[in-house]
C-alpha cells in the first residue's frame, strides 16, 4: 500500500533594508542632547525592520582627517557608546548602518554633535 504525504513549507522573504535613527544621549539626565562635554558619548538607537527585525549595526566616526573605520558588527541594542577621547574640540559626526536578519543593510545615517572640553 503506497503512502502519500503532503507537506507545506513557509518562508519569510525579507528584501527591504531596516530603517531607523540615532541621537546623542545623556545618561545623567536621561534625555536626548545636542551639546556635550563628554569625550565618551552615548548614542540612542531607534531601528525598525518590518519582517525579520534588526540583527546588528555598525558605527564609524567622521573625523576632520576623513572617514574613520567601521566598527565590527554590534548586536542590536537601544544604546551604545562612542569614544571621542584624544580628539580636538568641535563638531563630532557619527554614521550608523543597520543590518536585518535577511542581511539587508541600510545606507548610513549621519549624526553630528558638538563636543566641548570643560573649562578648568
Amino acid at each position: 500500500n503506497p503512502l502519500t504525504f503532503v507537506a507545506t513549507a513557509q518562508a519569510l522573504v525579507d528584501t527591504e533594508a531596516p530603517y531607523g535613527s540615532i541621537s546623542f544621549y545623556n545618561p545623567k539626565t536621561n534625555q536626548i542632547t545636542d551639546i556635550s562635554n563628554l569625550p565618551k558619548s552615548w548614542l540612542k538607537i531607534d531601528g525598525f525592520d518590518q519582517v525579520t527585525g534588526i540583527k546588528d549595526f555598525q558605527t564609524r566616526k567622521l573625523l576632520d582627517s576623513g572617514n574613520g573605520d567601521w566598527s565590527e558588527w554590534i548586536s542590536y541594542t537601544p544604546y551604545t557608546s562612542i569614544n571621542f577621547t584624544g580628539e580636538n574640540d568641535g563638531v563630532k559626526k557619527v554614521e550608523i548602518k543597520f543590518r536585518d536578519f535577511g542581511n539587508n543593510i541600510t545606507q548610513p545615517e549621519v549624526k553630528w554633535n558638538v563636543i566641548r572640553r570643560p573649562k578648568v
